[in-house]
């Protein structure tokens, strides 16, 4: 990935500093660091009017064709301002997952909403510490999925996830509605994260991706979120610097 941002990529990042500067405040976030089930309303509200929930999905589906430089440019100024939500990672790995290798009836169902941010989405693929289990604890049998899926970000308030789950001794990649599963919610650093365990009982699930080319599909929808996670990272590394630099000429 190029660390040359053109004008357009630049003008991007000064203008999401500034409408996050403006909407979101410290004061609004640090209550819901301790409370459970809640996430930064002025943030997500942003994201969605913006666009940042539709820069890197198609045209056709409501996206602007855009792609993994521009969404962590926003990230990154996520980071800057602790965005107390962690949709635009969480529902740009369900939706790239359901673009890259979904049918086109199942891109046609779910990818609007996500651009929209209508629809939050979420990944679960781990199982305990382990981030991509060799044996997913998710059993996906005759179109239903089973088991409890750990830690999942933003699993407490998501509206569909995207599950690693084994079917016959088989890895697979499935997607579910949410509608009706169990969320234990799991106390955390920051709760606006909305992590939680989620439980499956005999929860209805579409296939999209089987074999070791499931565990692949894993693998890659894990690093593209793990650079939007490592832009808002740096986001958050680069204000605290600025923080202590600006403490430190005062002394």
């Amino acid at each position: 990935m190029s660390i040359l941002y053109d004008e357009g990529q630049q003008a991007i990042a000064t203008e999401s500093r500034r409408a996050l500067e403006a909407r979101v405040s410290k004061d609004d976030l640090l209550p819901l660091l301790q409370t459970s089930g809640r996430y930064h309303d002025g943030f997500w509200t942003t994201a969605k009017e913006q666009g940042w929930t539709a820069l890197a999905l198609p045209e056709a589906y409501g996206g602007l064709d855009l792609g993994l430089v521009e969404l962590g440019l926003i990230a990154h100024q996520a980071g800057r301002t602790l965005s107390g939500a962690p949709f635009l990672t969480t529902s740009f790995g369900a939706a790239k997952t359901i673009e890259l290798y979904g049918s086109e009836e199942q891109k046609a169902r779910w990818l609007p909403g996500l651009a929209s941010g209508e629809t939050i989405g979420a990944v679960a693929f781990a199982s305990g510490p382990d981030p991509l289990p060799a044996r997913p604890s998710v059993v996906l049998d005759a179109g239903k999925l089973g088991g409890r899926a750990v830690g999942v970000s933003g699993g407490l308030v998501a509206d569909a996830v995207i599950v690693f789950a084994d079917e016959n001794g088989t890895p697979v990649l499935a997607i579910a509605d949410l509608a009706g599963v169990a969320r234990d919610a799991i106390d955390s650093f920051d709760n606006s994260r909305c992590i939680a365990d989620l439980t499956f009982t005999s929860t209805p699930a579409e296939l999209l991706v089987t074999g070791e080319a499931a565990r692949t599909a894993a693998l890659h929808i894990l690093a593209l979120q793990a650079v939007v996670t490592a832009h808002e990272q740096t986001g958050g590394a680069e204000v605290l610097m600025e923080i202590a630099r600006d403490y430190a000429f005062t002394r």
